[in-house]
């Protein structure tokens, strides 16, 4: 970042058209287009980047102290993944190329890469990042642009230190987008996610979302089942029983589930979700008592093996709930469930239509 922000004057349409350091000796301006689109950085020493766009919004192609890089994605879309800009080879949300050389990305829950591994699996970068998106300590060399919630498409820009959102670009220094909410909703239209980036993403710069990468569980079996997760982020693990009906609660992160068997044991699995995909993996229990996953795409169910230390762990969690329900009798007739028009649940419990 060629300087730091600290004061800023709003320009067209109510975008930030300069940044300046403390003193106000060093200024940077920014040019935009009339849709609010940053064309041209220019720095303190005049230095510039410019900025081209199609007619979607997404930004095609760059011009900075690195070069020029044309941007290629699998769509036109902001959203849609980088597959090459002419430094690089991405294979999105994996790894990237350079020069011959492989490195593989290691994010952490929100997406960010925080590790880049070779093909010796050997470290060779690391990034740190706070709350929202400034780097705060960094070793290595490789000049990836998917650094901060990479995954998610969050771009970085070196010269100037800001990110491309899809539409939008945010200054980490201050958490704020540089242009306003072009549907200028609630008070902030400047806020990016609603002030709380610990919990929220925002991959095109308009409309901020929860993770998305939660286990939700639905019960069909006409039995109990026991469910262990979060119930909000950064709280701890709770068990839960879900009646024959029931769905867990908006907003849990389900983790294992159980099912009753005849012989009054249980059978666990694990979830385990796919990164990234903007969906939760929902787990149905059919009414046979068989789980599966829904949206297979998202995640996958892993039985836990009896005797391994998980097992045993949750095995302990449910023996240590007080009260817990009583099985019906195994001639319970099952929940009744009844299909959209058109369609029939076949014997797994999949909706097949006609």
């Amino acid at each position: 970042m060629r300087a730091p922000a600290s004061r800023a004057w709003p320009g067209p349409t109510g975008s930030r058209s300069r940044r300046s350091t403390a003193g106000g000796s060093d200024t940077t301006t920014l040019a935009y287009d009339y849709e609010s689109r940053i064309t041209r950085i220019t720095y303190p020493d005049q230095s510039t980047n410019t900025f081209s766009y199609n007619g979607q919004g997404t930004r095609v192609s760059k011009v900075d102290s690195t070069g020029t890089r044309t941007y290629l994605r699998d769509g036109a879309y902001v959203t849609d993944p980088v597959l090459t800009d002419g430094a690089a080879t991405y294979t999105p949300w994996i790894s990237e190329r350079r020069s011959s050389v492989t490195k593989f990305y290691h994010p952490d829950r929100l997406g960010t890469t925080e590790r880049l591994t070779d093909t010796n699996q050997s470290t060779t970068d690391t990034r740190q990042y706070d709350a929202f998106g400034l780097l705060t300590s960094s070793s290595g060399s490789t000049p990836t642009p998917f650094g901060f919630a990479g995954a998610w498409g969050y771009q970085e820009d070196p010269d100037s230190g800001l990110k491309l959102l899809g539409h939008r670009y945010c200054d980490p220094s201050t958490g704020r987008f540089l242009t306003r909410d072009p549907v200028k909703d609630g008070r902030n239209w400047y806020g990016y996610c609603a002030g709380n980036p610990a919990s929220r993403l925002d991959p095109d710069g308009r409309r901020w979302w929860w993770w998305p990468w939660q286990g939700d569980v639905n019960n069909w079996f006409n039995e109990p089942v026991l469910v262990i997760g979060e119930p909000a982020w950064g709280s701890g693990q709770i068990a839960m029983y879900l009646q024959p009906g029931w769905r867990d609660p908006v907003g849990f992160d389900a983790d294992d589930v159980g099912v009753p068997t005849p012989d009054g044991r249980y059978r666990w699995y694990h979830l385990e979700i796919h990164f990234p995909y903007s969906s939760s993996a929902d787990v149905i229990v059919n009414s046979d008592g068989i789980s599966r996953v829904q949206n297979p795409h998202t995640g996958r169910l892993v039985p836990r093996e009896e005797g391994s230390a998980e097992y045993e762990r949750l095995e302990r969690i449910r023996k240590g709930i007080k009260d817990p329900p009583k099985p019906s009798p195994r001639s319970s007739p099952p929940i009744e469930r009844i299909p959209p028009a058109g369609s029939h649940y076949g014997s797994g419990g999949s909706l097949i239509w006609h």
